[in-house]
């Protein structure tokens, strides 16, 4: 997986530019360099490891408890 990090026109803001499902994703994230290329390699690095879907899995609910907490 592949990303950059660019300045603009020396603002002093760094940014990211990576990509994540097919889309383009570019962010300001940092005062300097360094920091920037830290942040993007923690981005493609919960990419990499799919942490990036903030996604908790669903509990499992037995058929008998939910008929009897549908019959209360």
């Amino acid at each position: 997986m592949k990303g950059r990090v660019y300045q603009k026109i020396k603002r002093g803001n760094w940014y990211i530019d990576y990509f994540l499902n097919g889309l383009r994703i570019r962010e300001m994230v940092a005062p300097n360099k360094k920091f920037a290329e830290a942040i993007l390699n923690k981005r493609l690095a919960d990419i990499a490891e799919h942490k990036h879907l903030d996604v908790k899995k669903d509990q499992e609910i037995k058929f008998r408890d939910f008929a009897h907490t549908y019959l209360e």
